[in-house]
C-alpha cells in the first residue's frame, strides 16, 4: 500500500485578486473547531441535522480568530499583501467551509450565500449588496439565473457533490 499522504493535496488553493494562496490543511484539533463553527452555522441556516451539543460549544471554547484558523499562516501573508477585510474575510469562510465539506461543497455553500459570479449584476462600488444596487422596496436587482434554488445549505452541498467546478480540479 502506497503511503496514505501521497493522496492528499498539498493544500487548498484560494485565488484572491490575481494572487494564488496556498492554504494548508488544519490541524486535528483545528479541523474540529471548524467542523463545530460550520455545525453552527447550518443550524442558524435552518438545518434540522446540524447538532449542536455540549461536545460542539466546548470545542470552540477559545477560539478568537475564526480567520487564523480557517487560514493559517496564509492570513498573515493576506495581510501583508494588503488585502481588504472583506477579501479576508470571503477567503477565511470559504476555506472553513472546503476544510470541513471539501471543495464542491464549499463551493455550493458559497453560491448559496453570496451568488455566482454571473448574478453580481452591479459593479457600482456604492451599490449596498454584493448581490447588485437595493431598490426603494428593499429587493435587490437581480439577472435571471439558470442555477436552481436549493431547499436548504445542506441540500446544496450534496448537490454540489454531483458538479464539477474549477475549484475542485
Amino acid at each position: 500500500m502506497k503511503d496514505l499522504t501521497e493522496y492528499l493535496s498539498p493544500g487548498l488553493k484560494i485565488p484572491v485578486g490575481g494572487k494564488e494562496y496556498v492554504v494548508p490543511d488544519p490541524s486535528y484539533e483545528d479541523g474540529l473547531r471548524l467542523a463545530a463553527l460550520v455545525t453552527f452555522g447550518l443550524r442558524s441556516m435552518g438545518d434540522p441535522e446540524a447538532e449542536i451539543d455540549e461536545d460542539t460549544v466546548g470545542k470552540l471554547r477559545g477560539v478568537k480568530d475564526v480567520q487564523r484558523l480557517a487560514l493559517g499562516p496564509v492570513l498573515d501573508d493576506m495581510i501583508a499583501d494588503g488585502r481588504t477585510g472583506k477579501e479576508i474575510a470571503l477567503a477565511g469562510q470559504y476555506a472553513m467551509y472546503a476544510h470541513v465539506l471539501g471543495e464542491l461543497a464549499a463551493q455550493a455553500m458559497f453560491e448559496t450565500l453570496h451568488g455566482t459570479p454571473e448574478e453580481q449584476v452591479d459593479e457600482d462600488p456604492k451599490a449596498s449588496s454584493p448581490r447588485g444596487r437595493r431598490t426603494g422596496s428593499a429587493s435587490p436587482t437581480r439577472t435571471a439565473s439558470t442555477r436552481g434554488t436549493a431547499a436548504s445549505p445542506s441540500s446544496s452541498a450534496r448537490a454540489a457533490k454531483t458538479r464539477r467546478t474549477p475549484a475542485s480540479r
